[in-house]
């Protein structure tokens, strides 16, 4: 089910077995905050399955960000979570542990995800500070990933509040450049996992120092 929020006007797509037959689903905007409520508006049809796998990159894009994958996923069975949110795209199971036991030791609500459309779908309706992409995840290459070129069409006013760290083996941990012009706030090599925590924390204390006085002026300023 298709809705736009009357705040910021953000087009939001619900899934129809979400919504119930009787009564209405409130939820929140992942742009502005704003609380909806969703209602039935006709008969949902039998869901169809998955949508069928498509062969070009473009297609998969085009997928992703029309897409919510939700089935057996318990964030979407609340449309909202509590705590600080991050969000786990790692190549493969052993190096999702570490991810997940780093996120969780620094504090965040880990959420774990296993392909692109997923991942997709929880961006655009959950607020997550803390991003992993791995090189490899859903077999595929970071600079063709859907899921970056959906992170480089957010606004700015949302896609800073977001930490991206993104993982590779050809790149050099805490390279700066790098992380620049892959517009992420950090990239890490795959041996360097076993310190990401202590990394993390010295890369996210530097982006917020980095983007202190831009936030003290939008708060001042009432543009927050």
């Amino acid at each position: 089910m298709e809705t736009i929020c009357e705040a910021c006007k953000t087009k939001l797509l619900i899934p129809d077995h979400k919504v119930p037959q009787a009564g209405k689903l409130s939820v929140s905007c992942p742009k502005c905050k704003n609380r909806l409520s969703v209602a039935q508006t006709a008969k949902v049809p039998p869901n169809p399955g998955p949508p069928p796998v498509v062969g070009t990159l473009q297609a998969q894009k085009e997928v992703a960000a029309t897409t919510i994958q939700e089935e057996g996923d318990p964030i979407f069975d609340s449309m909202e979570m509590d705590g600080t949110l991050a969000l786990v795209m790692a190549k493969d199971p052993q190096q999702g542990a570490i991810l997940l036991k780093c996120a969780e030791d620094l504090g965040y609500k880990p959420v774990l995800t296993s392909n692109t459309r997923d991942a997709v779908g929880k961006i655009r309706l959950h607020h997550f500070d803390l991003l992993m992409l791995s090189e490899g995840f859903d077999k595929i290459e970071l600079l063709q990933s859907p899921i970056l070129d959906h992170l480089n069409h957010l606004s700015m006013s949302i896609r800073r509040k977001m930490f991206l760290v993104l993982i590779s083996e050809a790149v050099r941990t805490a390279d700066n450049m790098m992380a620049f012009s892959m517009s992420a706030n950090l990239v890490v090599n795959p041996k360097s996992l076993d310190k990401l925590p202590s990394i993390l924390q010295r890369a996210q204390k530097e982006n917020r120092h980095f983007y202190k006085v831009f936030f003290d002026v939008l708060e001042e300023t009432g543009k927050t």
